[in-house]
Formats: structure tokens, sequence, C-alpha cells
């Protein structure tokens, strides 16, 4: 069975924030050689130091964590680290220090560009492991999930297939990092084949990287953020073991709208209920932390919800549940709950104020795409100023050009009248996908990307 490689297509941002691009190839025979190449800018133009992973995966059945995902054991033979910046290069030394004293004189820097081994499992070597201090895990392989999209490309008709490796998310908190078990995504890897090079120069650039080689990604001139316009999902997408698709509408006069839709399944197919809010946004200035990115908070004042399914309606009309007028809700009617100050069911108060980071970036391939901040790991909202977001959450992408409908929002949860705008405009991309196709890897297979 031949092998297959996964890339980013983007430069990546952790939580930290951290810069990185990856290269992730598996092999016939279960084992598995990545490079992971971290910068100091968020354009991934400057390389500070790489890793070089060597391991064996095996894949099991679908797991209890997050529905839709596999279950996956993996063993590190050898990890290899390699700097390239001064900067860089005392820091680094400190950290393995940290787990193995002794392996560097202290106050000395890393050689630059010189290979150390800061694990290896090999039989016929001392085992040794320096991976805890500098942070290192691959834990993001505990949890596998891929699909294969096929997009209409625009204004051509021409059917365009890619796929995408989803791979368990990175912990918000440095500190939790090593022992954190995923129960999201974090930004998907793509396949690379020979129809990457058309579409994707930053595809074909970081699978012609090597160790000591990283690739240095095309500089992209940006713009201000004009967030003015309607922006949606590209694909259904997970927060903390929930499914959702996002709609979020802008307007110029610095309010906003947002339908969070919820589902059963991982491929949104199955509705539990909507929410949706309106309210203000403010722009700060940009981020002193995440380079590209700008500050913003966003206050929800009003909120209403729609349950889609009869457990939410039983749940909704529940007498412990302080959510608006008890027995009124019914599958599909819209209620308004501003005036009962939110609801509790959902874990959602009025007002609401979060404090959001912001990215826009244009790419070739989909179009406009706005990144909006990744939540906590521990389920906080970022309602505060330290909880503000360092890396960013799957993107949307901006549909503005579309025929909207109208929703009509008509009920009033609290009393008869009905505090609701009458008009609330949608605006949905029908071009957006034909159609996702997943791959469940079952025990009895072998990982590899088609």
């Amino acid at each position: 069975m031949p092998s297959d490689q996964s890339d980013s297509y983007s430069c990546e941002t952790r939580p930290g924030p951290s810069y990185l691009t990856r290269r992730y190839k598996f092999h016939s025979d279960h084992s598995f050689t990545f490079y992971q190449f971290y910068y100091s800018d968020h354009q991934c133009q400057s390389p500070a130091y790489s890793y070089r992973i060597r391991g064996q995966l095996t894949v099991g059945g679908l797991t209890f964590t997050l529905d839709g995902a596999n279950e996956a054991m993996y063993e590190l033979e050898k990890v290899t680290l390699t700097v390239f910046q001064d900067r860089f290069a005392m820091m680094l030394a400190r950290q393995l220090n940290g787990s193995c004293p002794g392996m560097v004189e202290p106050n000395q820097p890393l050689a630059i560009f010189r290979k150390y081994v800061v694990l290896d499992n090999s039989r016929d070597v001392i085992q040794i492991d320096c991976t805890p201090g500098l942070g290192f895990t691959m834990n993001e392989l505990q949890m596998i999930r891929q699909e294969v999209y096929q997009r209409r490309v625009e204004n051509t008709g021409i059917v365009r297939r890619s796929e995408s490796l989803y791979l368990g998310d990175i912990h918000t908190d440095f500190g939790q990092r090593v022992i954190y078990r995923s129960k999201g995504y974090q930004t998907p890897l793509r396949r690379y084949d020979d129809d990457s090079e058309e579409y994707c120069t930053v595809c074909r650039i970081v699978y012609n990287a090597r160790e000591h080689a990283p690739p240095i990604l095309p500089r992209i001139q940006h713009k201000n953020i004009a967030l003015a316009g309607g922006w949606v999902s590209i694909h259904c997408e997970v927060r903390h073991i929930y499914f959702l698709t996002r709609h979020l509408i802008f307007f110029d006069n610095q309010t906003w709208e947002g339908h969070y839709h919820y589902y059963r399944d991982p491929l949104c197919q199955f509705p539990k209920y909507t929410v949706s809010v309106k309210g203000t946004r403010t722009a700060g200035e940009p981020s002193a932390i995440v380079e590209g990115a700008t500050n913003y908070k966003f206050t929800s004042l009003a909120m209403y919800l729609t349950p889609q399914c009869d457990k939410e309606v039983e749940r909704f009309n529940s007498k412990n549940v302080q959510c608006g007028k008890r027995g009124a809700w019914k599958i599909g009617r819209t209620l308004d709950v501003t005036s009962a100050g939110g609801c509790d069911v959902i874990g959602v108060s009025l007002p609401h104020t979060e404090f959001e980071l912001i990215k826009t970036v244009s790419d070739a391939e989909m179009g406009v795409l706005l990144f909006t901040g990744q939540r906590p790991s521990d389920g906080q909202t970022p309602n505060k100023e330290s909880l503000r977001a360092t890396s960013f959450q799957s993107p949307l992408l901006y549909c503005s050009d579309e025929s909207p409908f109208e929703v009509q929002y008509t009920e009033n949860s609290g009393d008869t009248r009905s505090s609701a705008d009458p008009k609330i405009k949608i605006t949905i991309s029908n071009s957006i996908l034909l159609s996702v196709i997943v791959l469940l890897i079952t025990s009895a297979v072998r990982l590899r990307l088609l």
C-alpha cells in the first residue's frame, strides 16, 4: 500500500500564540514521519525551529469522546529538534534542561542548525524523553477523522475534490496541553496529490520542505478588516462535543446578528435547535499578541430560540428551566427569549459580552475567509479580557453576493407582545459544498488518505 501525505494549506495559529506548518506522512506499515515547522511570524516566513517526529499509529473504532471520529493509539520512536534562530536557542535550551538536566550546558543556547535528539525509544539505545519541558505532545493523534469534499468552482461548473484529515485540538492553556485529551479538531490537513499544485501553492511549498529546509510561505498583503456582510460555515463544525454551523451578519451601523444551528450528528443533518442573537460590536486596536488580527468586543442584546426536535422541545418546556414561558415551545416555533434574560438551559444570559479576536484572509480557492477566536478548552466563554483567544476557529466564508431570504420572528416567549424584528435577513450560500463524504477508519484497515 503506498504512503500518503497531508500538509498544512496555510500558516496555522495555535494557542499561545505559536505559528506553524505541518507536513505529515503516513506509511503503509503503520509508521509515520511528521515535520512541524514553527515560526516567529504569523505569515510563516521566518522559521524558528522544527521537529522531526517518527512513530507508529494504530487506528481503532469510533471514539466515545466525539461522534464521527476514530480513536487511535500512537507510539513515538524518535523526535529531533533543530533551531534556526538565535532568539529561540536560549529559551529552548532552558526548556530542555527542565526535563533533562545537563543536556545543555547551563546558560548556553542550543546550536543553530544542529539536530538535537529530544526523545528516543529505540531498542538499541537508552531511552530518553525531554519533551515535557518543551510542552511537546502528539496527543492530537488520539482522535482522527477524514472527510472528502466535492465543491463546484464558481463560474466554471468544475467539481473539485479535496480530502482533509482532522486531528484532535490543542488545549488553549499551555499547562494543560500534555495531559489534554481532545474534544474537538484543529485546523485540518489537506491531502497532497498532483492536483494540489494547480490550486494550492502553500501545499506544494510545504510538501517539498525538509527538516533543515523549512517551508517559507508567500507573503499575504493584509487589508483593513471589512466585516460588513454575511459569513457562513464551510463545513459542519465542532465546539466542545457539539456540532453546529454558524451564520454571522455584520451591518455598517456596528450591529450584528448571529445564527447558530446545532445538530445531533457530525454531518449536521439532524437539527437540535437554532440560537439567533442580535447586538452591537466595537472594534479595538490591532492585537498586540496575535499578529494580523484585531481585537473586538461583541455584545448580545436580544436572543431567539427555535427547537427542532422533540427532545429539545421537552427540555425547553421543563418546569426546572428558566427559558421563557413554560409550555410555549413547539418544533419549528421561534420564540423571543430576550425579556426572559436569555436561556439558562443553553447557558446564555442577556446582555452577554464577549472579547473576540478577528482576522480576514483572502483564499485563492475559497474566496474571502473570516476567522474568529478559538473558544477556551475548559468550556468558558471569553467574557473578560484575560480569556480573549490567541488562536482561531474554523473559518467562515463570505457570502453576501447570494440572494437572501427572510425569516419571520412572530412569537415571544415572555408575553404576548413581540419585540422581535419582523424581518431579519439571512443570507445562505447554496454553492459552497455539493457534498461531504465521510471516511470513517476502522481497526481492520490502515490509515490511508485515499
